[in-house]
């Protein structure tokens, strides 16, 4: 739960095989993976939001760069 009623938190964030929302274990060079995201936002928040997006990067860790982003709307 988010610490207060205006806060929203990303519960859950993980890889998953394409089109399905079982874990994987490891991501093929240039092969397509999708991102499952939980978030979750307070009540009053929930009260005053009319859209929602999620921005994701997807980063090399070993050379500090930015592969890819994408943005994903709720609506």
């Amino acid at each position: 739960m988010p610490s207060n009623e205006f806060d929203g938190s990303i519960k859950l964030v993980y890889i998953a095989d394409q089109n399905t929302f079982f874990a994987s274990d490891t991501v093929g060079n240039g092969q397509p993976f999708d991102v499952i995201g939980n978030v979750e936002i307070g009540k009053e928040l929930m009260h005053n939001v009319e859209d929602e997006k999620l921005f994701i990067s997807v980063v090399n860790l070993n050379k500090s760069a930015v592969l890819a982003t994408a943005s994903k709307s709720a609506h």
